[in-house]
């Protein structure tokens, strides 16, 4: 506005450099002496005219229309196992560069941010994608960045003091992919497996006609599984997983009217450890504990006389490493609620 003035005064645009240096300095004083203000660019002058109808701001700004996109910059990808820092880098316009947005492969845009870092959340682990951003100046001309291609981490084995719980989901859907709550703790871990098996007001529950298993990287030796059962199997049977490796595994498997400890061989056949206790309907909403402390296996919780029990066993084969999980055949009944996994 300040040049058009200019230009109105010296019709032929022919004048000194002091001259017309003096003419804007006129201008812009006389524009604070009524209050009108001078922005450095044309979008915070139209933004002011919208809050003050009636007056006309003015802009050191060139009024020729914008129509030059800005150029997108580089963007720089940082995965985890879950998630992905995406930040750009160089984005230049002429005038104004006013937001940025991203998307994860071919899906939606993320709404316009003033921020050239973004977080791409819900990702799978040791997964690849690719990642696209884009750049807008405040007269809406946008560039897109090139895709850059990132594959995130693998899922970290629980540590000691690590703490994994079903409480945590609140909602109503699959267990697999569900995360554990930071406040909790909790490593960044995530449950894998079949979708059946799900989460209903924090209880993991193979329905009536749902059959699933669901796993939780662990690789320690030493574990606590804690649950309470809300519900034991009317019919089939389910498993808490204690350890699941390529040499066997060791279960909780509970039935109708009883839960037993046992270790499945997959060279040998199955071997029982030994760890049995009776159960019925009685023992809905009982909580229990398994854990396994280097070679010995320990189970804790109330009998189907209500008594409490203690009961202890060695795995022979002393399996280091594996994952905990939580399984049920279909047509089951079973629900477990407080499930919680720590890492000792």
């Amino acid at each position: 506005m300040t040049n058009n003035i200019i230009r109105g005064l010296l019709p032929d645009g022919h004048a000194p450099s002091v001259l017309k240096a003096e003419i804007a300095d006129m201008i812009a004083k006389n524009a604070s002496q009524v209050g009108i203000p001078i922005f450095p660019t044309l979008a915070e002058a139209r933004a002011w005219e919208a809050k003050n109808p009636g007056k006309t701001a003015l802009t050191t700004e060139p009024q020729t229309p914008d129509t030059a996109a800005p150029t997108a910059g580089t963007l720089s990808v940082t995965p985890s196992n879950t998630s992905a820092m995406l930040t750009v880098s160089g984005a230049r316009d002429d005038r104004t560069v006013a937001g940025y947005s991203f998307r994860v492969g071919s899906g939606a845009w993320s709404p316009w941010q003033s921020s050239p870092s973004y977080t791409a959340a819900g990702l799978s682990p040791t997964t690849a994608y690719s990642f696209t951003h884009r750049v807008k100046d405040s007269a809406g001309n946008i560039a897109t960045g090139s895709p850059v291609q990132a594959t995130t981490t693998a899922t970290p084995p629980l540590a000691p003091g690590d703490i994994f719980t079903s409480d945590t989901f609140t909602g109503s859907g699959s267990l697999v992919g569900q995360m554990t709550s930071a406040a909790l703790g909790g490593s960044p871990a995530r449950w894998e497996g079949t979708p059946g098996m799900v989460v209903t007001g924090g209880k993991a529950v193979a329905g009536d006609a749902a059959a699933g298993t669901a796993t939780l990287a662990a690789g320690l030796a030493d574990l606590k599984v804690e649950f309470t059962l809300a519900a034991r199997p009317t019919a089939g049977s389910a498993n808490i997983t204690l350890r699941d490796t390529a040499d066997g595994k060791i279960i909780l498997n509970i039935m109708p009217n009883l839960m037993r400890v046992q270790r499945l061989s997959k060279t040998a056949g199955n071997t029982i450890v030994g760890l049995n206790v009776s159960i019925g309907e009685a023992s809905d909403g009982t909580k229990f504990t398994f854990t396994l402390k280097g070679a010995n296996l320990t189970l804790t919780g109330t009998a189907n006389d209500r008594t409490q029990f203690t009961r202890t066993g060695t795995d022979s084969a002393h399996l280091l490493a594996g994952a905990v999980g939580v399984q049920a055949t279909a047509g089951s009944g079973f629900a477990i609620d407080d499930l919680v996994v720590t890492a000792l």
